[in-house]
């Protein structure tokens, strides 16, 4: 391999909803010495090369759940 030529990309998945990520998938493309085409700006564009694709799922620990108020404090907080 030739770690002087290695190519990265992430992709975030976000829950619009909530404005969290819940994912992201991770590309590492690394060349094979000598044997990996590139352009002109160094980015990995054929031949030979090796590709890893990494993907972490966030978890839901820690997630907040809905707040039940009691029936008497609704009525205070509906005065506020």
């Amino acid at each position: 391999m030739d770690k002087s030529l290695t190519n990265a990309s992430y992709e975030i998945e976000v829950d619009h909803a909530a404005g969290v990520p819940i994912s992201i998938t991770m590309t590492l493309l690394a060349a094979v010495k000598g044997e990996t085409e590139m352009d002109a700006k160094k980015k990995i564009v054929g031949g030979k090369h090796v590709a890893f694709t990494f993907k972490y799922t966030l978890s839901d620990f820690g997630k907040v759940e809905k707040l039940e108020v009691p029936a008497e404090a609704q009525k205070v907080l509906t005065r506020i």
